[in-house]
Protein backbone atom coordinates (compact mmCIF):
# COMPACT_ATOMS: atom_id res chain seq x y z
CA UNK A 1 0.00 0.00 0.00
CA UNK A 2 2.87 2.45 0.52
CA UNK A 3 4.29 1.48 -2.64
CA UNK A 4 1.37 2.92 -4.47
CA UNK A 5 1.23 5.78 -2.13
CA UNK A 6 4.22 6.99 -3.34
CA UNK A 7 4.05 5.96 -6.89
CA UNK A 8 0.69 8.38 -6.91
CA UNK A 9 2.38 11.24 -4.83
CA UNK A 10 5.11 10.75 -7.79
CA UNK A 11 2.59 11.58 -10.62
CA UNK A 12 2.04 15.11 -9.27
CA UNK A 13 5.75 16.00 -8.35
CA UNK A 14 6.60 17.75 -11.96
CA UNK A 15 4.67 20.73 -12.69
CA UNK A 16 2.70 20.53 -16.42
CA UNK A 17 4.27 23.24 -19.20
CA UNK A 18 1.79 26.31 -20.14
CA UNK A 19 1.47 24.36 -23.41
CA UNK A 20 0.12 21.21 -21.96
CA UNK A 21 -2.15 23.19 -19.60
CA UNK A 22 -3.37 25.59 -22.24
CA UNK A 23 -4.44 22.63 -24.10
CA UNK A 24 -6.50 20.75 -20.78
CA UNK A 25 -7.96 24.05 -20.59
CA UNK A 26 -9.33 23.86 -24.27
CA UNK A 27 -10.02 20.15 -24.40
CA UNK A 28 -12.43 21.16 -21.47
CA UNK A 29 -13.88 24.10 -22.55
CA UNK A 30 -15.38 22.29 -25.95
CA UNK A 31 -15.65 19.53 -24.61
CA UNK A 32 -13.00 17.63 -27.58
CA UNK A 33 -10.94 15.10 -26.33
CA UNK A 34 -7.17 14.80 -25.53
CA UNK A 35 -5.01 12.51 -27.39
CA UNK A 36 -4.21 11.95 -30.69
CA UNK A 37 -5.92 11.07 -33.70
CA UNK A 38 -5.60 7.09 -32.83
CA UNK A 39 -6.92 7.82 -29.13
CA UNK A 40 -9.80 9.67 -30.93
CA UNK A 41 -10.88 7.62 -33.75
CA UNK A 42 -11.10 4.70 -30.14
CA UNK A 43 -13.40 7.33 -28.61
CA UNK A 44 -15.25 7.51 -31.75
CA UNK A 45 -15.36 3.69 -32.12
CA UNK A 46 -16.69 3.20 -28.39
CA UNK A 47 -19.18 6.25 -28.33
CA UNK A 48 -20.75 5.57 -31.78
CA UNK A 49 -20.40 9.20 -32.81
CA UNK A 50 -17.75 11.78 -34.16
CA UNK A 51 -15.91 13.70 -31.41
CA UNK A 52 -13.42 16.10 -31.62
CA UNK A 53 -12.59 19.39 -33.37
CA UNK A 54 -13.32 19.18 -37.07
CA UNK A 55 -12.96 21.33 -39.99
CA UNK A 56 -15.95 24.25 -40.35
CA UNK A 57 -18.66 25.07 -43.11
CA UNK A 58 -19.71 23.04 -45.80
CA UNK A 59 -17.44 20.15 -47.57
CA UNK A 60 -16.10 21.22 -50.91
CA UNK A 61 -17.72 20.60 -54.23
CA UNK A 62 -15.98 18.09 -56.41
CA UNK A 63 -15.72 20.21 -60.19
CA UNK A 64 -15.66 16.74 -62.01
CA UNK A 65 -19.32 15.34 -60.39
CA UNK A 66 -21.22 14.23 -63.83
CA UNK A 67 -24.21 16.48 -63.41
CA UNK A 68 -21.27 19.36 -63.81
CA UNK A 69 -22.63 22.04 -66.52
CA UNK A 70 -19.89 23.71 -68.57
CA UNK A 71 -20.72 26.28 -70.65
CA UNK A 72 -17.65 26.87 -72.27
CA UNK A 73 -17.31 23.16 -73.19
Amino acid sequence: MAARHHAYRELFRSQLSERDIHAIRACLVYNYPLGNDRFREQVETMLGKRVGQRQRGRPPKHVDAPNHYDPFI
